[in-house]
Protein backbone atom coordinates (compact mmCIF):
# COMPACT_ATOMS: atom_id res chain seq x y z
CA UNK A 1 0.00 0.00 0.00
CA UNK A 2 2.76 2.47 0.56
CA UNK A 3 3.91 1.66 -2.87
CA UNK A 4 0.92 2.25 -4.38
CA UNK A 5 0.38 5.39 -2.22
CA UNK A 6 3.25 7.05 -3.12
CA UNK A 7 3.10 6.20 -6.96
CA UNK A 8 -0.24 7.85 -7.18
CA UNK A 9 0.99 10.94 -5.06
CA UNK A 10 3.09 11.08 -7.99
CA UNK A 11 0.68 10.82 -10.53
CA UNK A 12 -1.49 13.91 -8.99
CA UNK A 13 2.18 15.61 -8.11
CA UNK A 14 2.83 15.65 -12.15
CA UNK A 15 -0.66 16.36 -13.21
CA UNK A 16 -1.02 19.73 -10.18
CA UNK A 17 2.45 20.98 -9.91
CA UNK A 18 3.32 19.26 -13.44
CA UNK A 19 1.07 22.32 -14.91
CA UNK A 20 -0.96 19.90 -16.82
CA UNK A 21 -4.57 20.75 -14.55
CA UNK A 22 -3.97 24.61 -14.82
CA UNK A 23 -3.65 24.47 -18.81
CA UNK A 24 -6.04 22.33 -19.95
CA UNK A 25 -8.67 24.36 -21.90
CA UNK A 26 -12.36 23.57 -20.23
CA UNK A 27 -14.58 21.49 -22.01
CA UNK A 28 -11.71 19.42 -23.77
CA UNK A 29 -11.32 16.09 -23.45
CA UNK A 30 -7.38 16.01 -21.91
CA UNK A 31 -9.49 18.52 -18.87
CA UNK A 32 -12.16 15.49 -17.86
CA UNK A 33 -9.57 12.66 -18.51
CA UNK A 34 -6.46 14.16 -16.37
CA UNK A 35 -9.15 15.65 -13.59
CA UNK A 36 -10.77 12.21 -13.02
CA UNK A 37 -7.11 10.73 -12.71
CA UNK A 38 -5.92 13.28 -10.28
CA UNK A 39 -9.11 12.63 -8.18
CA UNK A 40 -8.50 9.15 -8.26
CA UNK A 41 -5.14 9.59 -7.33
CA UNK A 42 -6.04 12.10 -4.40
CA UNK A 43 -7.11 9.37 -1.74
CA UNK A 44 -3.39 7.86 -1.68
CA UNK A 45 -1.94 10.64 1.25
CA UNK A 46 -5.30 9.81 3.16
CA UNK A 47 -4.67 6.01 2.51
CA UNK A 48 -1.11 6.17 3.67
CA UNK A 49 -2.40 7.88 6.60
CA UNK A 50 -4.64 5.35 7.39
CA UNK A 51 -2.54 2.81 7.21
CA UNK A 52 -0.46 4.19 9.65
CA UNK A 53 -3.05 3.74 12.28
CA UNK A 54 -4.23 0.68 10.75
CA UNK A 55 -0.92 -1.54 11.12
CA UNK A 56 1.09 0.48 13.64
CA UNK A 57 -1.34 1.09 16.26
CA UNK A 58 0.00 -0.73 19.27
CA UNK A 59 3.40 -0.75 18.26
CA UNK A 60 5.93 0.88 20.59
CA UNK A 61 6.53 4.33 19.43
CA UNK A 62 10.00 5.74 20.65
CA UNK A 63 12.24 9.30 20.61
CA UNK A 64 14.44 7.41 18.27
CA UNK A 65 12.05 7.12 15.85
CA UNK A 66 11.33 10.99 16.21
CA UNK A 67 14.96 11.42 15.50
CA UNK A 68 15.53 9.13 12.59
CA UNK A 69 12.80 11.13 10.66
CA UNK A 70 14.31 14.44 11.30
CA UNK A 71 18.16 12.67 10.21
CA UNK A 72 15.77 11.20 7.32
CA UNK A 73 14.47 14.74 6.68
CA UNK A 74 17.79 16.29 6.39
CA UNK A 75 19.15 13.83 4.44
CA UNK A 76 16.83 14.69 1.42
CA UNK A 77 16.71 18.46 2.44
CA UNK A 78 20.34 19.71 2.94
CA UNK A 79 22.42 16.92 2.05
CA UNK A 80 20.65 15.62 -0.89
CA UNK A 81 20.54 19.68 -1.95
CA UNK A 82 24.01 20.59 -1.87
CA UNK A 83 25.23 17.40 -3.45
CA UNK A 84 23.14 18.22 -6.66
CA UNK A 85 24.40 21.89 -6.15
CA UNK A 86 28.07 20.08 -6.27
CA UNK A 87 27.30 18.14 -9.22
CA UNK A 88 26.10 21.68 -11.85
CA UNK A 89 22.23 20.74 -10.83
CA UNK A 90 20.99 24.12 -9.12
CA UNK A 91 18.13 26.53 -8.77
CA UNK A 92 18.32 29.79 -7.17
CA UNK A 93 17.87 29.87 -3.68
CA UNK A 94 16.93 33.09 -1.17
CA UNK A 95 19.08 32.82 2.48
CA UNK A 96 15.48 31.82 4.27
CA UNK A 97 15.08 28.98 2.02
CA UNK A 98 18.92 27.62 2.64
CA UNK A 99 18.48 28.53 6.36
CA UNK A 100 15.27 26.26 6.17
CA UNK A 101 17.26 23.34 4.39
CA UNK A 102 18.46 22.39 8.32
CA UNK A 103 15.24 22.19 9.58
CA UNK A 104 13.05 20.74 7.42
CA UNK A 105 10.44 19.28 9.62
CA UNK A 106 10.14 23.06 11.71
CA UNK A 107 10.68 24.70 8.41
CA UNK A 108 7.39 22.24 6.86
CA UNK A 109 10.01 21.22 3.93
CA UNK A 110 8.26 18.21 3.40
CA UNK A 111 4.61 18.87 4.67
CA UNK A 112 2.96 15.18 5.14
CA UNK A 113 6.74 14.29 7.34
CA UNK A 114 6.49 17.51 9.50
CA UNK A 115 2.31 16.29 10.01
CA UNK A 116 3.33 13.15 10.89
CA UNK A 117 5.82 14.03 13.20
CA UNK A 118 3.99 16.05 15.08
CA UNK A 119 1.61 13.28 16.28
CA UNK A 120 4.01 11.11 17.34
CA UNK A 121 4.35 11.97 20.61
CA UNK A 122 0.50 11.34 21.09
CA UNK A 123 0.56 7.83 19.65
CA UNK A 124 0.84 5.82 22.51
CA UNK A 125 -1.58 7.75 24.64
CA UNK A 126 -3.73 7.42 21.58
CA UNK A 127 -3.72 4.02 21.54
CA UNK A 128 -4.07 3.51 25.26
CA UNK A 129 -7.00 4.62 25.03
CA UNK A 130 -8.32 2.73 21.91
CA UNK A 131 -7.32 -0.48 23.41
CA UNK A 132 -9.64 0.59 26.33
CA UNK A 133 -12.71 1.43 24.16
CA UNK A 134 -15.26 -1.91 23.88
CA UNK A 135 -16.97 -2.60 19.93
CA UNK A 136 -19.67 -0.36 20.27
CA UNK A 137 -17.69 2.74 21.73
CA UNK A 138 -15.13 2.58 19.51
CA UNK A 139 -17.88 2.66 16.60
CA UNK A 140 -19.51 5.94 17.80
CA UNK A 141 -16.15 7.36 17.92
CA UNK A 142 -15.13 6.61 14.85
CA UNK A 143 -18.54 7.77 13.05
CA UNK A 144 -18.17 11.04 15.37
CA UNK A 145 -14.49 11.53 13.93
CA UNK A 146 -16.18 11.37 10.45
CA UNK A 147 -19.28 13.28 10.99
CA UNK A 148 -17.58 16.33 12.76
CA UNK A 149 -14.46 16.67 10.91
CA UNK A 150 -14.77 14.90 7.47
CA UNK A 151 -18.29 15.72 6.70
CA UNK A 152 -18.67 18.91 8.61
CA UNK A 153 -15.04 20.28 7.84
CA UNK A 154 -16.39 20.18 4.04
CA UNK A 155 -18.55 23.40 4.43
CA UNK A 156 -15.73 25.38 5.82
CA UNK A 157 -12.39 25.00 7.06
CA UNK A 158 -13.39 24.38 10.40
CA UNK A 159 -10.59 23.44 13.15
CA UNK A 160 -8.25 24.87 10.98
CA UNK A 161 -7.99 21.65 8.90
CA UNK A 162 -6.31 23.12 6.21
CA UNK A 163 -8.41 21.19 3.82
CA UNK A 164 -6.28 18.51 5.26
CA UNK A 165 -2.89 19.68 4.85
CA UNK A 166 -2.38 19.75 9.21
CA UNK A 167 -1.23 17.72 12.00
CA UNK A 168 -4.15 17.70 13.17
CA UNK A 169 -5.81 15.82 9.99
CA UNK A 170 -3.24 14.07 9.89
CA UNK A 171 -3.64 12.81 13.42
CA UNK A 172 -7.17 11.85 12.95
CA UNK A 173 -7.10 9.96 9.85
CA UNK A 174 -4.43 7.91 11.52
CA UNK A 175 -7.29 7.48 14.98
CA UNK A 176 -9.56 5.72 12.12
CA UNK A 177 -7.33 3.74 10.87
CA UNK A 178 -6.72 2.83 14.46
CA UNK A 179 -10.59 2.48 14.98
CA UNK A 180 -11.22 0.63 12.54
CA UNK A 181 -8.98 -1.95 12.84
CA UNK A 182 -10.71 -2.59 15.99
CA UNK A 183 -14.01 -3.43 14.98
CA UNK A 184 -12.92 -4.77 11.60
CA UNK A 185 -14.38 -1.84 9.27
CA UNK A 186 -15.43 -3.12 5.83
CA UNK A 187 -14.50 -6.90 6.74
CA UNK A 188 -17.52 -8.19 5.84
CA UNK A 189 -18.25 -6.00 2.49
CA UNK A 190 -17.44 -7.97 -0.68
CA UNK A 191 -14.40 -6.98 -2.84
CA UNK A 192 -16.60 -6.02 -5.38
CA UNK A 193 -18.87 -3.30 -3.45
CA UNK A 194 -15.95 -1.72 -2.12
CA UNK A 195 -14.77 -1.61 -5.76
CA UNK A 196 -18.47 0.29 -6.08
CA UNK A 197 -17.85 2.82 -4.12
CA UNK A 198 -14.44 3.71 -4.97
CA UNK A 199 -15.62 4.29 -8.28
CA UNK A 200 -18.74 5.79 -7.49
CA UNK A 201 -16.98 8.34 -5.19
CA UNK A 202 -14.40 9.32 -7.69
CA UNK A 203 -17.07 9.71 -10.46
CA UNK A 204 -19.04 12.30 -8.05
CA UNK A 205 -16.17 13.71 -7.20
CA UNK A 206 -15.12 14.45 -10.59
CA UNK A 207 -18.74 15.45 -11.85
CA UNK A 208 -19.07 18.18 -8.43
CA UNK A 209 -15.35 19.50 -9.71
CA UNK A 210 -15.47 20.03 -13.24
CA UNK A 211 -19.17 20.40 -13.83
CA UNK A 212 -20.06 22.94 -10.85
CA UNK A 213 -16.79 23.81 -10.05
CA UNK A 214 -16.77 23.13 -5.97
CA UNK A 215 -13.28 22.50 -5.93
CA UNK A 216 -13.42 21.66 -1.68
CA UNK A 217 -15.00 18.14 -2.74
CA UNK A 218 -11.55 17.32 -3.71
CA UNK A 219 -9.43 17.81 -0.44
CA UNK A 220 -7.66 15.68 2.40
CA UNK A 221 -10.77 16.08 4.70
CA UNK A 222 -13.21 15.49 2.03
CA UNK A 223 -15.80 12.32 3.31
CA UNK A 224 -14.97 10.86 0.07
CA UNK A 225 -11.81 11.64 -0.54
CA UNK A 226 -11.10 9.99 3.12
CA UNK A 227 -14.08 6.98 2.26
CA UNK A 228 -11.63 6.14 -0.84
CA UNK A 229 -8.37 6.29 0.68
CA UNK A 230 -9.93 3.45 3.53
CA UNK A 231 -11.50 1.64 0.75
CA UNK A 232 -8.15 1.41 -0.91
CA UNK A 233 -6.12 -0.02 2.28
CA UNK A 234 -8.75 -1.97 2.66
CA UNK A 235 -8.89 -4.01 -0.61
CA UNK A 236 -4.80 -3.56 -1.35
CA UNK A 237 -5.08 -5.50 2.67
CA UNK A 238 -6.72 -8.40 0.71
CA UNK A 239 -4.08 -8.77 -1.51
CA UNK A 240 -1.69 -11.98 -0.99
CA UNK A 241 1.35 -10.67 -2.03
CA UNK A 242 4.10 -13.26 -1.52
CA UNK A 243 6.70 -11.19 -3.40
CA UNK A 244 9.42 -10.85 -1.43
CA UNK A 245 10.88 -7.71 -3.69
CA UNK A 246 7.59 -5.90 -3.38
CA UNK A 247 7.41 -6.22 0.36
CA UNK A 248 11.41 -4.96 0.56
CA UNK A 249 10.63 -1.97 -1.69
CA UNK A 250 7.35 -0.84 0.78
CA UNK A 251 9.39 0.11 3.47
CA UNK A 252 11.58 2.34 1.07
CA UNK A 253 8.41 4.33 -0.02
CA UNK A 254 8.93 7.60 2.09
CA UNK A 255 12.08 8.08 0.99
CA UNK A 256 10.67 8.14 -2.93
CA UNK A 257 8.13 10.89 -1.35
CA UNK A 258 10.92 13.21 0.24
CA UNK A 259 13.24 12.71 -2.60
CA UNK A 260 10.50 14.32 -5.15
CA UNK A 261 9.40 16.72 -2.55
CA UNK A 262 13.52 18.21 -2.50
CA UNK A 263 13.57 21.83 -3.63
CA UNK A 264 16.04 20.88 -6.60
CA UNK A 265 14.19 17.78 -7.52
CA UNK A 266 10.55 19.85 -7.44
CA UNK A 267 11.62 22.84 -9.84
CA UNK A 268 13.64 21.11 -12.26
CA UNK A 269 11.71 17.95 -12.51
CA UNK A 270 7.97 19.06 -11.74
CA UNK A 271 7.12 22.50 -11.31
CA UNK A 272 4.89 23.94 -14.86
CA UNK A 273 7.49 21.12 -16.65
CA UNK A 274 5.07 19.05 -18.37
CA UNK A 275 2.75 21.54 -20.23
CA UNK A 276 3.80 19.96 -23.43
CA UNK A 277 2.25 17.09 -22.51
CA UNK A 278 -1.16 18.59 -23.07
CA UNK A 279 0.00 18.89 -26.71
CA UNK A 280 -0.10 14.83 -27.33
CA UNK A 281 -2.75 12.73 -27.71
CA UNK A 282 -4.64 11.88 -24.59
CA UNK A 283 -3.74 8.23 -24.52
CA UNK A 284 0.19 9.45 -24.95
CA UNK A 285 -0.34 11.81 -22.32
CA UNK A 286 -1.58 9.54 -19.91
CA UNK A 287 1.17 6.93 -20.26
CA UNK A 288 4.09 9.58 -20.28
CA UNK A 289 2.74 11.23 -16.65
CA UNK A 290 2.92 7.23 -15.89
CA UNK A 291 6.18 6.37 -16.80
CA UNK A 292 7.47 9.47 -15.76
CA UNK A 293 5.82 8.98 -12.31
CA UNK A 294 7.76 5.31 -12.01
CA UNK A 295 10.61 6.83 -13.35
CA UNK A 296 11.09 9.44 -10.62
CA UNK A 297 9.40 6.75 -7.86
CA UNK A 298 12.19 4.28 -9.05
CA UNK A 299 14.90 7.36 -9.03
CA UNK A 300 13.88 8.02 -5.01
CA UNK A 301 14.03 4.06 -4.51
CA UNK A 302 17.39 4.39 -5.49
CA UNK A 303 18.30 7.25 -3.49
CA UNK A 304 16.80 5.59 -0.07
CA UNK A 305 18.65 2.68 -0.83
CA UNK A 306 22.11 4.40 -1.38
CA UNK A 307 20.74 6.46 2.26
CA UNK A 308 20.40 3.51 4.02
CA UNK A 309 23.95 2.44 3.20
CA UNK A 310 25.69 5.12 3.70
CA UNK A 311 23.54 5.24 7.36
CA UNK A 312 25.90 1.52 7.84
CA UNK A 313 28.67 3.20 6.53
CA UNK A 314 29.19 6.16 8.84
CA UNK A 315 27.02 4.45 11.95
CA UNK A 316 24.02 6.96 11.90
CA UNK A 317 21.75 4.44 13.65
CA UNK A 318 24.45 4.68 16.63
CA UNK A 319 24.20 8.50 16.59
CA UNK A 320 20.59 7.87 16.50
CA UNK A 321 20.95 5.65 19.44
CA UNK A 322 22.79 8.05 21.41
CA UNK A 323 20.44 11.16 20.76
CA UNK A 324 17.17 9.16 21.15
CA UNK A 325 18.92 8.19 24.64
CA UNK A 326 19.89 11.95 25.54
CA UNK A 327 16.13 13.19 25.01
CA UNK A 328 14.69 10.35 26.87
CA UNK A 329 17.36 11.66 29.98
CA UNK A 330 16.21 15.17 29.47
CA UNK A 331 12.51 14.18 29.62
CA UNK A 332 12.94 12.20 32.69
CA UNK A 333 14.81 14.65 34.54
CA UNK A 334 12.12 17.74 33.72
CA UNK A 335 8.93 14.70 34.81
CA UNK A 336 11.35 13.81 38.04
CA UNK A 337 10.97 17.81 39.21
CA UNK A 338 7.40 18.06 38.24
CA UNK A 339 5.28 18.50 41.74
Amino acid sequence: MPTYADVHGLYTAYIGRGGVLDNCVEGNIRYYVFWFIEISSYCAVDGFAFISGYTFSGKAVSIKKAVSLEVQALFYSAFLTGLLFLIGIRVSLSPLEIIELFFPITANTFWYLSAYFGILVFLPFIDMTINKLDERKAKELLTLFIIIFSMWGLLNNSFSLEWGYSTIWILIVYIIGALSKKINLFSRINTSILLSVFLANTVVMWIIRTIFHIGRIVNYNSPLVLINGIVIVILFSRINIRSNKLLYISPLALGAYLFHSNVVVNRIVLENHLLWVIKKPIYIGVIIILVFAFFLFACGLICELIRLKLNKLVHIDSIIQKIGAFINYIISFIVDRIR
